[in-house]
Order: structure tokens, then C-alpha cells, then sequence
């Protein structure tokens, strides 16, 4: 190759060289500006995350209360309980054998027999009338009763009562009274058997009757026949007011 054809190479290398390097300048700039592109978004990205940040309003509990004047449930006021009403202290005997506190219907009931023996003073298969959750204060004195007993034709009949009061309901007796048995007649009619056939044994107080029980046993005290007993207008005559 001659001197001039060298030269001419040398200087056609430098050219292209030099046109090159501008590209290659550009090309970075760009890149830089992209980067510089970015950084800006991710700090404007940034910026709106923090803004959102701040706006948003910090967690905690949650502070409602029930209003000042709100009660709670052990606040509550206890309800007021009802008072027991008054009792009346005349009984009356049922046929199904309650003691209540007005008349009962009129009705017949028919005593067991002695079977042969004197049963005076203790129970034997009485009819039983009991009354409940008695509230009645105690004056003085003893039970009182009216019992309009028949033997029929029956001759050697007796009938004998005992009067219980348990005074506060709790299954314990505090006042028993037995009272002397009546003999009835052998003629057809009603005798009255009351209390003034006189106590034969009695032991306990009365008192007053909170929530009390009163229980009248009836039975028969001699004879093979049941006398009868009316019920209706029969009553029990408590000592209390």
C-alpha cells in the first residue's frame, strides 16, 4: 500500500472514532436521565405514601363508653319481692282434705272404724286436712273447732281430733294439741264435737306462723263404723289474729 493510501485509512479510522464517541455520550446521557426519571418517581412514590401516612389516623382501641347514665347489669336496681298477704285464721275443711279460707261445699265424708280397739290419743288412719304457707300473728289461747259428727244407729262410737301447727314451714311440729274424744249417740242427727270436750295432752308453743303449716286429724276413737262428718260450715279456729 502507498504512503497516501495509509494516510487515508488512518484518517477515515479517526473519523468514524469520532463520530462514535457522541453516540456513545448520548446513549449515557439518556441512561442517566432515565435513572434520574426513576429516583424522581420513587421520591414522589415516597412522598405520597408519607402524605397517606400522616392523613391516616393512628390505631388504637376503640375508645366508646356506654353513656354516663347508662347502668350496667351490676348496677341494677333489686326489684322489690312481694309481701305475703294476711291469712284468715278460720279454717274450713275440704273434701279433699285442705284447709282453706272460705266456706267449702257442702259434703259428707265417712271416718275409718277403730276395727275393735280404743285408739284414745293416737291417731289411727285419720282423715288428714292441712293448710299451708300460713302468715298469722299468734294472740293467746288454744285451737277451736266445731265438728258436726253422726254415728248413725251406731251405738259405742267415738271421734277424736289433734290439732298441729309447724310455724315456720320447716317440717317440724312446734305445737300439738289432742283433744278428748266425743261419744256420739245411737240416734240418726248431727252432734257438735268442739273444743270444749277439753285438751288431753298438749306440748310445744304457739307462735306466730311465718310461712307456717296447721294440720287437723280426724279419726275414729271406738266402734267397728265410721261416724260421718259434714263438712262445709266446718271450721278450725285459730289462736292468732
Amino acid at each position: 500500500m502507498s504512503r497516501a493510501a495509509v494516510v487515508l485509512v488512518g484518517l477515515a479510522a479517526v473519523l468514524v472514532a469520532g463520530c462514535a464517541a457522541p453516540a456513545a455520550t448520548s446513549g449515557a446521557a439518556s441512561t442517566s436521565s432515565s435513572a434520574d426519571s426513576a429516583a424522581a418517581g420513587s421520591a414522589s412514590s415516597a412522598s405520597a405514601l408519607v402524605s397517606a401516612e400522616v392523613s391516616k389516623p393512628a390505631a388504637g382501641p376503640n375508645l366508646a363508653q356506654p353513656a354516663p347514665d347508662a347502668p350496667t347489669s351490676s348496677q341494677q336496681q333489686p326489684q322489690a319481692q312481694p309481701q305475703p298477704k294476711p291469712t284468715s285464721p278460720i279454717l274450713f275443711l275440704t273434701a279433699d282434705g285442705a284447709l282453706v279460707g272460705q266456706p267449702a261445699d257442702p259434703t259428707t265424708i265417712t271416718l275409718n272404724p277403730a276395727d275393735g280397739q280404743t285408739r284414745d290419743g293416737d291417731p289411727y288412719r285419720p282423715i288428714v286436712f292441712v293448710g299451708t304457707d300460713l302468715w298469722l300473728d299468734h294472740t293467746d289461747g288454744s285451737a277451736a273447732f266445731d265438728l258436726p259428727v253422726d254415728a248413725g244407729a251406731n251405738i259405742g262410737a267415738g271421734t277424736q281430733v289433734r290439732v298441729s301447727a309447724d310455724l315456720t314451714g320447716d317440717g317440724s311440729w312446734d305445737r300439738v294439741e289432742t283433744y278428748r274424744y266425743f261419744a256420739t249417740d245411737p240416734l240418726p242427727g248431727a252432734e257438735h264435737y268442739t273444743q270444749d270436750s277439753g285438751i288431753l295432752s298438749a306440748h310445744g308453743a304457739w307462735g306466730d306462723l311465718r310461712g307456717g303449716i296447721v294440720q287437723m286429724e280426724i279419726w275414729s276413737t271406738l266402734g267397728d263404723t265410721g261416724n260421718t262428718v259434714e263438712l262445709g260450715d266446718t271450721e278450725l279456729a285459730l289462736p292468732y289474729s
